[in-house]
């Protein structure tokens, strides 16, 4: 097991000790993981990644007072993926394959 992974179990363990609310759903969510197959738990590594990376940027999550409208900005997120996805989709008919 690498450094990185055992620092990982560390600090989880440390959360679990706790035995708060949180504790509950890492049991939860580690009981999920070890039902999943490679492919989804490559996906919930990168919705877990992009979660810690909005953590670094802005704040901790907090449902409860966070005043955003969570479905504007699903429908703006939306929006921009699907322009992305137009781009991309005009690059490959023209042949291209990645950014010049």
């Amino acid at each position: 097991m690498t450094p990185d992974a055992l620092s990982a179990f560390a600090g989880l363990r440390e959360r679990l000790d706790r035995r708060s609310p949180e504790s509950a759903d890492l049991v939860k969510l580690l009981s999920a993981v070890d039902e999943l197959e490679p492919d989804a738990i490559a996906v919930l590594a990168m919705v877990a990644e992009r979660l810690a990376m909005g953590r670094k940027q802005y704040t901790d999550l907090d449902v409860a007072t966070d005043k955003r409208n969570y479905i504007a900005e699903l429908m703006a997120e939306l929006l921009d993926g699907q322009a992305y996805a137009a781009m991309q989709l005009v690059r490959l008919s023209r042949g291209e394959t990645r950014p010049r």
